[in-house]
C-alpha cells in the first residue's frame, strides 16, 4: 500500500455511517440533554382527576441494597426524586428518644430519622424534575406519640408544601395534578 492510498484509508475513517450517527447521537450527552428537556415537556392533559394517572413510584426507596443487612439511606431518596419519582415509600417506626425512625421493620437495615429524610431529601428534592404532586407513602409502625412528632416535623419542614386541605366529601373525584402542583401528599 502506498502512501497515496493509505491516506485515502485514513480519510474514509472520519466519516460517521449513519447508524454509526444514530449511536453516537443516542449515546452522547448531546442526548442526554436533549432526553432531560423532553422529560421536562409535559404533553398530557394534567387537568384530570390523580387517580387517572400511572404514578412513577418507588418501594423501600431509602434502602441501597438487600432489605435484610443493607445500609439505609438518604441519597436513595434524592436519586429516586431527581429521577422523577413522584411517590417515595417511608417506612416509619418508634425510634430512640422520641423521634421516628425509617427501616425495614424487623431487620439489620441501618436507621435513618424521620426529620433528616423531609429535611435533607424531600423538601429540596421533590420539584426538581417537575412542579406535580409528590406522595409520601407512609407505611405507619409508628405508636400514637411518634405518628404526633411524625406529624410535627412534617408541618414544620414541609410548611406549604404538605398538602392539609380538608377532604371535600360533597366531590366524586381526586384534585388534578395541576391543582396539585408544587404539593406533597400523605397516604398512609
Amino acid at each position: 500500500m502506498n502512501f497515496k492510498e493509505n491516506e485515502k484509508k485514513e480519510i474514509k475513517q472520519l466519516y460517521l455511517s449513519w447508524k454509526g450517527f444514530q449511536r453516537f447521537s443516542m449515546s452522547s450527552s448531546m442526548f442526554h440533554i436533549r432526553k432531560a428537556e423532553m422529560e421536562q415537556l409535559v404533553y398530557q392533559d394534567m387537568s384530570r382527576p390523580l387517580s387517572h394517572y400511572f404514578i412513577n413510584t418507588s418501594h423501600n426507596t431509602y434502602l441501597v441494597g438487600n432489605q435484610i443487612t443493607s445500609d439505609s439511606s438518604i441519597d436513595g431518596y434524592i436519586r429516586a426524586l431527581k429521577g422523577g419519582c413522584k411517590c417515595v415509600e417511608l417506612d416509619c417506626w418508634d425510634g430512640p428518644d422520641g423521634d421516628p425512625i425509617i427501616y425495614h421493620g424487623w431487620t439489620l437495615t441501618s436507621k435513618l430519622l424521620v426529620k433528616d429524610v423531609l429535611m435533607d431529601a424531600i423538601k429540596p428534592y421533590s420539584f426538581i424534575t417537575s412542579p406535580y404532586p409528590v406522595i409520601l407513602s407512609i407505611e405507619n409502625h409508628c405508636s400514637p406519640q411518634q405518628q404526633d412528632k411524625m406529624a410535627e416535623h412534617m408541618i414544620n419542614i414541609l410548611g406549604d408544601m404538605l398538602y392539609t386541605r380538608p377532604v371535600d366529601k360533597t366531590q366524586d373525584k381526586l384534585p388534578s395534578p395541576e391543582e396539585l402542583k408544587n404539593k406533597i401528599l400523605l397516604k398512609s
